[in-house]
């Protein structure tokens, strides 16, 4: 599986140097899959099957994209003028 998923990067323009670099394995997918699904399934749903034995391992393979933080940065600047936290600039 490790072979298809290099070639299948490769293929894509991730070349080896840029893999190792960025640390892309195939467990990666998980944490892929769980961001994407997150925002369109129900939690329990996608728990079940993704096949963690709880919400905590679920909520541990979610990763925020940029336009979810800028969303969130949006908001905070709406309530919270200023001179928060939010007004620094969410970068990739």
């Amino acid at each position: 599986m490790t072979e298809s998923l290099k070639y299948a990067l490769q293929k894509i323009g991730i070349n080896t140097l840029e893999q190792e670099k960025r640390n892309l394995r195939f467990h990666s997918t998980r944490h892929s899959f769980n961001s994407i699904m997150a925002s369109k399934v129900d939690n329990d749903s996608l728990r079940t099957v993704l096949g963690h034995g709880s919400p905590q391992m679920t909520a541990h393979y979610f990763h925020a994209s940029i336009e979810e933080l800028r969303l969130v940065q949006k908001v905070q600047l709406d309530y919270f003028p200023s001179k928060s936290i939010a007004s620094q600039e969410v970068s990739s």
